[in-house]
């Protein structure tokens, strides 16, 4: 009966450990659960918080690219159908902002080849007026001379035929 009693003491001792352990024990582990779903709860929150914070900040810069990009296009527009004061204000330090100055320089190199194009076609013009003027002049000047020369041949030719007709009755007269 050694055994029998050796294992009614056993029984009793894992009857007093199970009645005072598992209680224990139940305790720690529901106590473990809880915190690691407070802990779950939190890093979901977190994790939904950093996500809002990430959609926030992309469709920002996203709202702010497109913006850039549609008045970089109407500006485009706008200089095409030939408004060549339009310029580029683009509140970028990206690539936008450099395709912006790099317009900007472009319409800016386009508006004065266009300025010293008119200024040097409103020249041209101005000779032109003044070589017409000139020509006109000259005209009269040479239509006058050559009435002038006209007259004067018109004359020699007289006294030419009046010298003529003297030196021919010279002749005649003997003299």
């Amino acid at each position: 009966d050694f055994f029998g009693m050796s294992t009614a003491a056993i029984d009793r001792s894992y009857t007093q450990l199970y009645k005072t352990l598992l209680p224990t024990a139940e305790t720690l582990i529901k106590a473990r659960i809880t915190r690691a779903e407070n802990a779950l709860h939190a890093s979901i929150g977190i994790a939904f918080l950093l996500f809002l914070i990430v959609a926030y900040f992309s469709v920002g810069i996203c709202r702010a690219i497109i913006v850039n990009i549609r008045s970089l296009a109407r500006s485009a527009h706008a200089f095409a159908d030939g408004d060549l004061s339009e310029r580029v204000n683009l509140d970028a330090r990206d690539e936008l902002g450099q395709v912006g100055e790099n317009f900007n320089e472009m319409a800016d190199g386009l508006s004065a080849l266009l300025k010293v194009s008119r200024e040097n076609e409103a020249r041209l013009h101005d000779l032109s007026v003044h070589l017409e003027e000139r020509v006109k002049e000259r005209t009269t000047e040479l239509e006058f001379a050559q009435r002038l020369t006209e007259s004067l041949l018109r004359r020699n030719e007289a006294l030419m035929r009046t010298s003529m007709d003297g030196i021919h009755v010279m002749d005649l007269n003997g003299g």
